[in-house]
């Protein structure tokens, strides 16, 4: 795809289908549909919507393929969708290092899709979305019947189906750049309402109402407050963004104190558009991990530029290593000739005693200069972990390649905490294979504490 050629995007929500067709940074006149889904719901009225949105398309005579005729151009006009939370199944996949990647993560991701109850078929896609290191994943599972109902959409339409992924995401993803670093996103889409928490730019949906009875605001505080009796952590987020995708939502509904009613990022090209094609707009060459396509980013004037400049580094870059790989090859040639006029001065020739005396002297200076300040700042547990340090022991390497070993002694209130703080230091630069050598349970102690020795290497 070139920045020229036009772009059809289609959101699906609970209740109603959005397109338009985006082309050189504006909507085409004339491209902007919206079809109700029926009373029927579910898969049953999305099909009828959808063949009247191809109808509708086809009626309005909007050119749809690229209006360059180049050579090796796409043949129809590519199309993206977003998919409104309840047209896919989603669950949270804990932790296991077992299945961090691949095939071992989807069989993870399918098995906790199915201890959540939902019915899942093996020609169903499942994505699973990134997360931080050792944090738990948000994955969602696409049924094979409603993608079978997209790809007949895109052949009634004469389009070619690239994407399809979840609004929320993209929603998300839009709103990225005025979120702060931690922040609880209330999304409102129809009668639904779902409460995400953003975090470092991983978002993580927490709960969701579904027709919620509630006026607007009460629904979003009993969220708020289910997930904060969930996690703790929450309870210093004192608001909560609130973005309507309907464009429903005003100020006066929600309490000023509690909620910031979120701002899509303005775009001269979006005025007069429903909020979630304008969603669709800002997101239009993302990538989203839970694509049930896994497509390629579309090609813009940026990131063409990018890449040019990317390839010229390169190459300045691969002539400069040949111009110093032929320099430094004199040299040696030169320092070899030079080498050979001279006769090399024998070494000096050491005692036992001496040789003992200069492992000695350098022990004890890999000692004096024991990083004492990185050491405290990386074995420091966090206030979630309750874990007292009770010693540590500093062995410095005895030469060569070989890393120092550092023992802590800890105690913790149980197993559970132990294991967190040794996966801790794990995760601890510049601690490497750390791990717990040796473990107790102090009998004598009322409160029945769990004593450990966690074994590390220090990498200097």
């Amino acid at each position: 795809m070139w920045p020229g050629d036009p772009l059809l995007l289609v959101v699906i929500g609970s209740n109603r289908i959005d397109a338009g067709i985006w082309q050189r940074q504006a909507w085409q006149a004339g491209s902007q549909c919206h079809v109700e889904i029926g009373q029927a719901g579910g898969l049953t009225g999305l099909g009828p919507a959808l063949a009247q949105l191809a109808a509708q398309i086809k009626a309005q005579r909007v050119e749809v393929t690229p209006v360059p005729k180049r050579r090796g151009a796409a043949a129809r006009c590519p199309l993206r969708i977003l998919l409104a939370d309840g047209w896919y199944a989603s669950a949270i996949v804990p932790w296991n290092p077992n299945d961090a990647s691949g095939k071992a993560l989807i069989a993870h991701a399918r098995a906790s899709l199915l201890g959540s109850g939902f019915d899942l078929r093996a020609e169903d896609t499942v994505r699973v979305a990134d997360a931080a290191y050792c944090q738990a994943r948000w994955t969602v599972a696409y049924q094979a019947d409603m993608l079978h109902i997209l790809d007949e959409f895109a052949v009634a339409a004469a389009v070619n189906l690239e994407s399809v992924a979840p609004l929320s995401v993209a929603a998300l993803h839009a709103l990225r750049e005025t979120l702060p670093e931690q922040a609880l996103v209330a999304l409102m889409e129809g009668r639904e309402i779902a409460l995400w928490y953003v975090r470092n730019s991983y978002p993580k949906r927490l709960l969701r109402l579904e027709t919620p009875s509630q006026t607007p605001q009460d629904a979003v505080d009993l969220l708020w407050r289910r997930a904060r009796l969930r996690d703790l952590r929450l309870a210093s987020l004192d608001k909560v963004f609130v973005l309507d995708l309907s464009g429903q939502a005003t100020t006066s509904q929600f309490s000023a104190e509690r909620h910031v009613i979120a701002e899509l990022p303005a775009l001269a090209a979006n005025e007069n558009v429903a909020a979630p094609l304008r969603v669709a707009s800002l997101v239009r060459d993302g990538v989203f991990d839970l694509d049930a396509r896994q497509r390629f980013p579309r090609l813009s004037f940026r990131r063409l530029a990018a890449a040019s400049l990317a390839l010229s580094v390169a190459v300045a870059l691969c002539y400069q290593a040949v111009h110093l790989a032929r320099v430094e090859a004199e040299e040696q040639q030169q320092l070899a000739s030079r080498k050979a006029a001279f006769s090399p001065r024998p070494g000096p020739v050491w005692s036992k005693n001496e040789q003992q005396r200069i492992v000695a002297v350098n022990t004890a200076i890999r000692q004096l200069n024991l990083p004492v300040a990185p050491l405290l700042q990386a074995i420091q547990p966090p206030k979630d972990i309750r874990v007292a340090v009770l010693g540590v022991k500093f062995e410095p390497g005895r030469g060569g390649d070989e890393m120092p070993l550092l023992q802590l002694t800890a105690e913790s209130r149980s197993g559970e905490e132990m294991a967190r703080y040794a996966g801790f230091l794990a995760s601890r630069p510049p601690l490497v294979d750390a791990y717990v050598t040796r473990h107790e349970v102090v009998d004598n102690d009322m409160l029945k504490p769990y004593r450990f020795v966690v074994t590390a290497r220090w990498r200097e």
